[in-house]
């Protein structure tokens, strides 16, 4: 009955979901069981971080994202299992659970906004880098979008200047990085922590960044292609910071 009803039937749900079920598939509908779940326990940590997971499988809905929203507030307002909540998530925001990364700037920017709140509501740290890790997840919201795409302007946008260059660094502080276990290289890492401390107002920061950006690509010797490209970004940016 109550909590330990409502875990059960909420895990019942996850298992259709892991089977193959989909909201409006007769049978074998995850939603019936968190239904449930929340008549049990109208507070459920796992039924709530489950349905508005349920509910980011649908791509490109706007009422889905919001509908989704008010579920992990609810989930996280518990005060239970708030590790469990952000990456389930982070990953439904992403559908990271796909082998195709979803190309949803507001969802992206959504991400970017959790972490945020995750740094000033003094949640626990995310782990570090691997398969599946949380920091993975968020740095290929940067990567995508800084390094090989030309977004950066809308996902910097996402929060303040201020906000955006804590947030960044409490995420991603250089000595985490752990290229070997799945982190990113140090140059791509500069060349998107050069953009968020110009971004940020941190001027010197910057600077010093797009400096060991140029130095770095100089030994790659680029003659064209993405390289090229950023490198010619890191020139233009010294030039303009007046370095």
């Amino acid at each position: 009955k109550g909590e330990r009803l409502a875990n059960l039937r909420a895990h019942m749900g996850w298992a259709e979901y892991l089977r193959g079920g989909m909201a409006g598939v007769r049978g074998m509908n995850p939603l019936d069981h968190y239904r449930a779940a929340l008549e049990a326990d109208p507070a459920n940590v796992y039924a709530h971080a489950m349905w508005g997971f349920e509910l980011l499988r649908q791509r490109r809905s706007p009422e889905a994202l919001a509908e989704a929203k008010r579920h992990f507030s609810t989930a996280l307002e518990s005060e239970r299992e708030r590790e469990y909540v952000r990456i389930v998530q982070v990953s439904a925001l992403l559908q990271t659970y796909t082998n195709v990364w979803i190309e949803d700037l507001e969802r992206q920017k959504e991400v970017i906004g959790v972490v945020n709140a995750m740094r000033t509501g003094n949640e626990a740290k995310p782990k570090g880098w691997g398969p599946g890790a949380f920091k993975g997840k968020v740095w290929a919201i940067y990567y995508f979008g800084f390094v090989t795409g030309n977004e950066q302007a809308p996902l910097l946008d996402a929060l303040t200047p201020a906000e955006h260059l804590a947030t960044f660094r409490w995420l991603f502080p250089e000595d985490e990085l752990a290229s070997d276990r799945g982190g990113p290289g140090l140059l791509d890492y500069l060349f998107v922590r050069a953009q968020v401390e110009e971004y940020g107002g941190d001027r010197a920061g910057a600077l010093a960044s797009y400096r060991r950006l140029v130095t770095g690509f100089a030994d790659r010797k680029p003659s064209g292609g993405r390289v090229a490209r950023n490198l010619e970004h890191a020139e233009a940016a010294i030039r303009r910071l007046g370095g």
